[in-house]
């Protein structure tokens, strides 16, 4: 379960460390999160370059590679317009008519926690901590996202455990 979202920062909140858990979205968030497949795209949308852009051509490939191009983009298109219905408009952006961000209607626990240690704020990051990313969480169709989901994992817990260090 993730904490609340601080007063005065925008919502809705999508926590990945420790649990998974949105804020903010009343019962857009018990939607986003029965759909593992539209969650993993929210979560790769949002931490695959943290506070960039994600081709669209990246996320058919990643999430509908076994399908004919039509249905992939049209499944796409479905997948963006459900997120946007369940936390707003400015949750998930697009970049020209080719990449898809998250805007400054969503916060995502992981994210600030990638930009508290690019930053170098050990104590920051340390604060952000609260577990493994998405525990548990598998994409049976996808292995492309499970793997990269590992390598993201792997990639946090030697971050936070150099920012334990140095403190």
């Amino acid at each position: 379960m993730i904490p609340p979202a601080p007063e005065g920062e925008p919502t809705p909140r999508l926590g990945l460390l420790g649990g998974l858990g949105i804020a903010g979205t009343g019962e857009g968030a018990r939607a986003i999160l029965a759909q593992p497949k539209r969650l993993a795209v929210l979560v790769w949308i949002a931490l695959r370059r943290p506070g960039g852009f994600v081709r669209r051509d990246e996320l058919i490939g990643t999430f509908w590679g076994g399908s004919d191009e039509a249905r992939a983009r049209a499944a796409l298109r479905q997948a963006l317009r459900f997120l946007r219905q369940k936390l707003g408009g400015d949750a998930v952006v697009n970049r020209g008519s080719g990449d898809v961000g998250v805007g400054e209607g969503l916060t995502v626990d992981a994210a600030d926690l990638h930009a508290a240690l690019a930053r170098g704020d050990d104590r920051a990051a340390l604060e952000l901590w609260r577990g493994e990313l998405m525990p548990g969480f598998l994409l049976d169709d996808s292995p492309a996202f499970d793997d990269w989901l590992e390598t993201e994992r792997r990639r946090l817990r030697a971050g936070v455990a150099g920012a334990a260090v140095r403190t």
